[in-house]
């Protein structure tokens, strides 16, 4: 049924954000040649509003089109940084 199809798809959205997925450690090898800081210092750029970012607004910690399977400080940077368009 359709009921029970939108039921699996929920399932499954919920079995995929629940992978575990580990914080971006500054001394991954691809953080430090994207020199990755957990803290941004560069004025108005951080990860929250970085166009690769994914996640819900708000969320400390999100997934990064830039790392994958890694999850990145929302406040953090890298040389990957773009503006989200908006």
């Amino acid at each position: 049924s359709i009921r029970r199809q939108r039921q699996m798809c929920i399932e499954t959205g919920v079995a995929l954000r629940a992978q575990a997925q580990e914080q971006l450690s500054a001394d991954d090898a691809t953080a430090k040649a994207l020199n990755y800081t957990p803290a941004s210092t560069v004025d108005g750029a951080k990860c929250s509003n970085c166009m690769y970012v994914q996640g819900a607004d708000g969320e400390p910690h999100r997934p990064c089109n830039i790392f994958p399977g890694k999850l990145v400080n929302a406040n953090g940077w890298c040389s990957a940084w773009v503006k989200k368009p908006g």
